[in-house]
């Protein structure tokens, strides 16, 4: 069985490209939404690699302030929404 080129996600822009986008949780308060990714590109560069919490760093809670808060992938639909959108 043929497979094609493996997909590379090691940018945000690569995201992008492949129909993924990213979530983030607070550990404090468990708050979880989608983050902007064309507010992400625009502030941190569309070459920022996430891979190994590089992003996290940035980010803070919006409802508690805390900075305990973790980014994952997940993937989009036609709407680039994920399914944690509200």
């Amino acid at each position: 069985m043929a497979y094609g080129p493996p997909i590379v996600t090691e940018t945000l822009r690569d995201l992008i490209g492949c129909g993924y986008a990213l979530n983030a949780m607070c550990g404090r308060c468990r708050d979880r939404c989608d983050l902007d990714m064309d507010t992400l590109i625009a502030r941190l560069r569309p070459q920022l690699r996430y891979a190994g919490k590089a992003l996290d760093r940035f980010l803070d809670c919006s409802v508690c302030s805390a900075r305990e808060v973790g980014s994952q992938i997940h993937c989009v639909d036609a709407g680039r929404r994920s399914r944690f959108a509200n």
